[in-house]
């Protein structure tokens, strides 16, 4: 069976900054440290139009990083989605799944656009959620535009965080805070 028209997110870079446990947090925590975990192998996103499938899942379904070793809680989350290529943007949804917790990071996001090549960084210090008029080069605060979505096995059924404009969750609200060492997946449909 053909594959269709392929889009892909070549790699993918979850951030985790650590504070120190909550009974040492009576001192300022300058002693805070970020730390990249990245995962390389790219994901390919099926076109639902040619599978006839929707949502489509993508071929490597999810895409997981394990963290361990790891002391502390959680105190700042970033994902770096890199070299996006899709043919409609508003047709990518991105789930994060923690080891405590998930949270839609893109849902119906860039207008009917297509991307080429976009590297985008989700945080909660961003400004804004992606423009409307297309996925672009950036950091973007998490937008899911699209409260319905769900996502395919082995995803959680939900219940999600939803973050802005159909819900109020953040990174911080989700992750701050937590045990970070476990496996984290980033579940995409198109």
């Amino acid at each position: 069976m053909a594959l269709g028209r392929m889009s892909k997110v070549a790699r993918i870079c979850v951030a985790l900054t650590m504070v120190a446990a909550p009974a040492a947090l009576l001192a300022a925590p300058a002693s805070a440290s970020a730390t990249a975990f990245i995962n390389t192998t790219p994901i390919l996103l099926q076109d639902p139009s040619t599978t006839g499938t929707n949502p489509a899942q993508a071929t490597v379904y999810p895409s997981t990083i394990s963290v361990s070793g790891q002391t502390g809680t959680i105190g700042n989350l970033s994902v770096t989605l890199s070299r996006i290529s899709y043919n409609d943007s508003q047709a990518l949804s991105v789930l994060l799944v923690g080891p405590h917790g998930s949270l839609v990071l893109l849902s119906d996001a860039g207008g009917d656009n297509s991307a080429t090549g976009v590297d985008l960084t989700l945080a909660d210090s961003a400004s804004a959620g992606p423009p409307e008029t297309g996925l672009q080069l950036g950091t973007y605060k998490p937008t899911d535009y699209d409260p319905t979505a769900t996502f395919p096995s082995p995803a959680p059924s939900g219940p999600y965080g939803l973050s802005a404009t159909a819900g109020s969750a953040t990174f911080g609200s989700t992750f701050q805070g937590t045990n970070p060492n476990g496996t984290w997946s980033l579940d995409r449909k198109s």
